[in-house]
C-alpha cells in the first residue's frame, strides 16, 4: 500500500467548532474537481439531547443555489463507545443518519468517491448539512481531499 503524506491530501474546514444550535448547518461547500475522493470528519463536543439529521449535498459551484441531495450507504463512528478509537462502520437510511445524543466527544466520519457526484450535470461540489437540533451542541467538520488529479496544477481547495 503506498504511503500517504501531507502532501497527497488537502485539508479545508467545513464547519468551524460552534454550537449548532438556532438554525440548520450547511458545512461549507468544497469543490471535488481535482480530487477524486473526500473524507468528511464531523468532530461531536458537548451535545443537548437532540439527535441532528445529517446529510450531504451536491452542487456545481461553491456558491451552492443549486444543489441537490448526494446519496450515501454507509459512514464510520465510534458514537457507541466514544472512549474506542476503533470506527464501526454503520449504515446509513435514506441518506442520512442522526448524530446520537450520547455521543459526547464522538465522530463520525463519511466517505465519498468522486464518481458518486452525478457528473454528467456539472455536480463537483460537496457540502454536509446538519439539521438544528433545537438545544445546545457543539459540532466542527473537516474536509480531507485525496486522489488529486495532479499536484503539479492542483489549486488550493475551493471552500465557500
Amino acid at each position: 500500500m503506498p504511503r500517504v503524506t501531507n502532501e497527497d491530501v488537502r485539508y479545508a474546514v467545513g464547519v468551524a467548532p460552534i454550537d449548532i444550535n438556532g438554525g440548520a448547518t450547511g458545512g461549507d461547500a468544497v469543490s471535488m474537481k481535482n480530487h477524486d475522493h473526500l473524507t468528511i470528519v464531523i468532530q461531536c463536543g458537548v451535545l443537548g439531547a437532540a439527535t441532528p439529521a445529517v446529510t450531504l449535498q451536491q452542487s456545481t459551484a461553491v456558491a451552492e443555489g443549486d444543489g441537490k441531495s448526494l446519496g450515501f450507504s454507509t459512514m464510520w463512528t465510534n458514537a457507541a463507545d466514544i472512549g474506542s478509537t476503533d470506527l464501526v462502520k454503520t449504515a446509513v437510511t435514506s441518506d442520512t443518519f442522526d448524530i446520537a445524543a450520547t455521543a459526547d466527544g464522538g465522530m463520525y466520519i463519511i466517505e465519498v468517491p468522486g464518481d458518486t457526484l452525478d457528473a454528467d450535470n456539472n455536480f463537483d461540489v460537496v457540502s454536509v448539512q446538519i439539521a438544528d437540533p433545537s438545544t445546545s451542541q457543539l459540532v466542527a467538520v473537516l474536509y480531507i481531499l485525496s486522489g488529486a488529479k495532479s499536484f503539479l496544477n492542483s489549486p488550493d481547495v475551493l471552500v465557500d
